[in-house]
């Protein structure tokens, strides 16, 4: 059996995905809560602005019309699921003895690839911090 680290990555790039978008809501949820002052950043400012959409909900037409297969069209796709083999976290306990050793002698590569984006943050933090 051949080891795909493809699907290694791609369960590690989903993992990151969900933590990003809960990430997301949660600094929108700030912003939103916040005064003008927090919506300004040493970068970049955020604009709010509210939309309308409008949404057909189906469920209220008449269950027949519902039913009616008129209405309906069928369309195929593929989905790729991963899921754990053998109980090992991706990127964690699954790690080759000599990556962790290269982890840790150089600690600008995280032993994790999601603590990557950190890593750069923390790195930044720390660079700010000696020049104020």
């Amino acid at each position: 059996m051949r080891i795909s680290a493809e699907v290694d990555e791609l369960a590690m790039v989903r993992s990151r995905i969900a933590r990003l978008r809960a990430r997301e809501a949660e600094l929108c949820a700030t912003l939103i809560a916040g005064d003008a002052a927090a919506r300004r950043g040493r970068w970049t400012i955020a604009h709010l602005r509210e939309i309308r959409v409008r949404v057909f909900d189906h469920r209220l037409l008449p269950l027949d019309l519902q039913a009616d297969g008129t209405f309906w069209q069928e369309q195929t796709k593929i989905v790729v699921d991963v899921s754990l083999r053998d109980g090992l976290a991706p990127g964690a306990t699954d790690m080759r003895a000599d990556d962790r050793q290269l982890a840790s002698q150089n600690a600008l590569v995280p032993a994790i690839p999601d603590l990557a984006d950190a890593a750069l943050i923390a790195m930044s933090q720390e660079v700010d911090a000696a020049w104020t």
